[in-house]
């Protein structure tokens, strides 16, 4: 099993996140209204479903909401396999989203845990969206755990009709 995240899809500054003002230590306050919320979970969704059914099993999906130019909209995708992976790289270049290019690359990160940065999670982190350590944008409660476990289910039901064929 290849257990290291194996894909990074960039996604430059799209979405909430984007931030002209990125060489400063100041942040433009942003208020996350409803209908945002509700955006974010449909692409969310919608990145993950296309990966798990054209390319193989996602484990861990993660949006970066740091302002920085290096993680601003980042996306990462952890697959069960390197195969998978490497049909999403692929199939990732030369796509746009929000008008913009998508830079699909394999990345380095061993665990996305140590990659989040922990002070975030608590709400105490002074470097802001300038932070190099991952500031995960977290979908409404529930989603990734809804979309893992159907993932699993159709996953299981597939492997059930390949055996019976």
């Amino acid at each position: 099993m290849w257990n290291n995240p194996k894909f990074l899809q960039r996604l430059e500054e799209s979405g909430p996140n984007s931030n002209s003002n990125n060489d400063t230590k100041e942040e433009v306050a942003y208020v996350e209204t409803p209908e945002d919320k509700e955006n974010f979970d449909l692409v969310f969704k919608d990145v993950f479903l296309e990966c798990s059914l054209k390319h193989g099993i996602v484990e861990d999906m993660v949006v970066c909401e740091n302002t920085n130019p290096h993680l601003s909209g980042n996306v990462y995708i952890k697959f069960r396999d390197l195969d998978s992976a490497i049909a999403a790289q692929a199939d990732f270049q030369d796509r746009y989203f929000d008008s913009r290019p998508v830079f699909a690359e394999f990345c380095g990160v061993r665990s996305f845990e140590d990659a989040i940065c922990k002070m975030f999670r608590s709400n105490e982190c002074d470097r802001g969206g300038l932070c190099n350590f991952m500031h995960v944008k977290q979908p409404s409660q529930g989603l990734l755990q809804e979309l893992l476990k159907s993932q699993a289910k159709w996953s299981a039901e597939r492997g059930a009709q390949r055996q019976r064929v």
